[in-house]
């Protein structure tokens, strides 16, 4: 379990919760019904705690072709960097994916000796050939979820890192965005619907059949013995012998122990010294219990007709017959009866046949009879016994130590919903990190988004080790997590739109809602900007409209907190006075925001002229706003500049503008950075300490 952290041990300004407060554009507004912007805005403290707490760890990197060179060096080196910024009590793993998928090596902490095994590994990763992101991703969510209770950490995360596009396994975004959810909420896997998956081509014939199930059809053959030990005393007991394989002298070695076929009639006059040409009858059908039965004439008799020319045998029966040569022991039986027993050539002479062994019969054959019968294993498996089937594990099959394939067939047919889940639900954040130009942009960020995390786009090679450093300098401050926002209107007060870039839950309509935050790192501020619908009121007066009440569990303390704050309005005829820049600056945040996502899609469609045009209008809105002065502002505006600039052709939009756009269109929803440039906005000073390590 997550270790806890004593006040003493943390570095904080202020105080150890978070901050909630809620504000209006303008101080008072006037007695009439209108529409006013709010913000709910919450802000974590400081924090750099000199012994935090454990942080678990799984870097899923992509190995595919394309990665192979430089891209790939720059990625071992980062690893080698995030290995040495993690404690003793941190743990790390590391998972590799081409076509198939690679455990490097699992989940432990970091302490001297690991991390130079760690190392050593992450050095001897090797590029591959094709991409299965899905499989990786998976992969990786099932190893944070399956840590033990008391491996687990307070800050669990997957960072996901690929340069281009899933080309094995789960493909399509809304699939693997559905196996995710399956891993997030464990309730919603039903194990039931899963199909056989005795159809999958790369099994070995031998190994068709559910891998799920036991498929033990020779063993189950192996029950036949208990009944003729039971009649043991009688000389037919050597029929007996074949149900429980007995181990007696070479006459009976050459009696495999396999239940045991109805014997010749030459054997059978035979029976009391000779089991072994028992093993040689005739294939009579499956009644070696039957034939055990010898003195009580049963069913045989059209087996002992059958004796001087056996017909095919059942699979057990011919397995029985083919280990014991009977001329040896032939040669052994006491008195040639052979043709005693053609004699009874007819069904009804078994009895007869019975009757004439009993003078030899030995006890102590009776007493090997009676021997610990061999195990069922050497009873006959047709062939050798293959390598165990793969194991499913999700969409993925294992196929040996730590390494897993994706499985194609069933990919396609079992609904990704109902994939194999881990033991456990996942309890952490998913980031992912796309460089180049041939990733695919929407589907991290939709990962990333569903993990809780970010889309990292890093358009050079270099950035590859500020990007890693940016996001462990986030996790390793994390001050807040399982943060959850509820708002309550008052009085005749409602909203008339939360922007908010999650989900909402309404539990009265337009007056009471929920919204998850996830977590919030040190010196992190979220602003939940607002439209609200205020009543006509009948007199002045100070009028109480929002509660709101801030629920998280604090890492600081290791225990559960709460904040709230009220909201009251001035309601009164007169000037409303000037307009606060805080409330405007983060309007402007929702107007560039808004239409970097609405020219995305036109500029997908060729219409870059549209696009421009879109992106254009919010530059006028903000260069306009009494906030224009403001730094964020103008970093908001610079931001749309360079989308338009990305606007200038088709190629450079698909080479670097749809990565840039969808990537900024995160970075102001979330207000947490997630790329890597000169701008400071959404920094904290643990990620830029971690930036700067890198550097030097």
């Amino acid at each position: 379990m997550a270790e806890e952290i004593k006040e003493t041990d943390v570095v904080l300004t202020g105080c150890d919760q978070i901050a909630l407060e809620c504000s209006t554009e303008y101080v008072s507004y006037p007695l009439t019904e209108q529409t006013c912007w709010a913000v709910t805005s919450f802000k974590a403290p400081f924090y750099e705690p000199t012994s935090r707490a454990s942080v678990n760890i799984v870097a899923v990197i992509d190995k595919s072709g394309s990665m192979k060179g430089e891209k790939l060096k720059l990625v071992k080196e980062t690893l080698h960097f995030v290995i040495d910024q993690l404690k003793e009590t941190d743990r790390l793993s590391v998972v590799t994916y081409d076509a198939y998928i690679y455990v490097n090596f699992d989940l432990m902490l970091m302490n001297k000796a690991n991390k130079k095994e760690a190392k050593a590994l992450v050095d001897s990763i090797r590029s591959g050939t094709q991409t299965n992101l899905c499989g990786g991703l998976l992969k990786g969510m099932e190893l944070i979820s399956n840590t033990n209770e008391q491996d687990k950490a307070q800050v669990q995360s997957v960072l996901l890192l690929t340069d281009g596009l899933a080309n094995v396994g789960v493909r399509d975004t809304n699939d693997i965005l559905r196996n995710m959810k399956c891993y997030q909420e464990l309730e919603e896997y039903d194990e039931k619907q899963l199909p056989p998956l005795r159809q999958q081509p790369w099994q070995h014939p031998q190994q068709r059949g559910p891998p799920l199930h036991p498929p033990p059809p020779h063993l189950s053959r192996a029950p036949v013995p208990p009944p003729p030990l039971s009649q043991a005393p009688v000389p037919p007991p050597q029929l007996s012998q074949a149900p429980p394989p007995p181990p007696p002298p070479p006459q009976v070695s050459r009696a495999p122990a396999p239940p045991p076929p109805p014997p010749p009639s030459p054997h059978l006059s035979r029976a009391p010294v000779p089991p072994p040409p028992l093993s040689q009858a005739p294939v009579p059908p499956p009644p070696p219990p039957q034939l055990s039965q010898a003195p009580p004439p049963p069913p045989p008799p059209p087996q002992l007709s059958r004796a001087p020319a056996p017909p095919p045998p059942p699979p057990q029966l011919s397995q029985v017959a083919a280990p014991p040569p009977p001329p040896p022991q032939l040669s052994r039986a006491p008195a040639p009866p052979p043709q005693v027993s053609q004699a009874p050539v007819p069904p009804p002479p078994p009895p007869q046949v019975s009757q004439a062994p009993p003078p030899p019969p030995p006890p102590p054959q009776l007493s090997q009879v009676a021997a610990p019968p061999l195990p069922p294993r050497q009873l006959p498996r047709a062939p050798a016994p293959p390598p165990p089937p793969p194991q499913l594990n999700g969409p993925l099959l294992r196929i040996q130590q730590n390494i897993y394939r994706p499985n194609h067939p069933a990919i396609a047919q079992i609904p990704p919903t109902i994939l194999r889940a881990p033991h456990s639900k996942f309890e952490g954040t998913v980031y992912t990190f796309g460089f180049g130009s041939d990733h695919d942009a929407t589907l991290l960020e939709a990962i990333s988004t569903q993990g809780g995390g970010v889309y990292y786009y890093i358009d050079s090679n270099e950035k590859i080790p500020e990007s890693f450093a940016d996001c462990l300098g986030g996790l390793l401050s994390v001050v807040g997590q399982n943060l959850s926002l509820k708002l309550e209107l008052q009085g005749g007060n409602s909203v008339a739109e939360v922007h908010a870039n999650r989900a909402i839950n309404w539990t009265t309509p337009d007056k009471t809602c929920d919204i998850a935050m996830g977590d919030l790192q040190s010196e992190e501020e979220r602003d939940i900007v607002m439209e609200l619908k205020l009543p006509t009121m009948p007199n002045p007066q100070q009028d109480l409209v929002i509660k709101a009440s801030l629920s998280y569990f604090n890492v600081i303390t290791s225990a559960l907190d709460t904040v709230t704050f009220d909201l009251n309005i001035d309601r009164k005829d007169g000037a409303q006075g000037p307009a606060k820049e805080t409330v405007d600056v983060q309007r402007n945040r929702i107007i560039a925001t808004t239409a970097l996502k609405k020219a995305e899609p036109l500029a997908q469609q060729n219409r870059l002229a549209d696009a421009h045009a879109i992106l254009n209008t919010a530059i006028s809105t903000l260069t306009a706003s009494p906030s224009f002065q403001q730094h964020f502002t103008e970093a908001l505006t610079n931001d749309l500049r360079r989308g338009i600039s990305s606007l200038n052709s088709a190629s450079s939009y698909q080479k670097h503008g749809r990565h840039y756009m969808r990537s900024k269109v995160q970075t102001h929803s979330t207000q947490r950075s997630n790329f890597v440039d000169d701008t400071q906005y959404y920094q904290n000073k643990s990620k830029i300490a971690m930036r700067t390590k890198t550097k030097t």
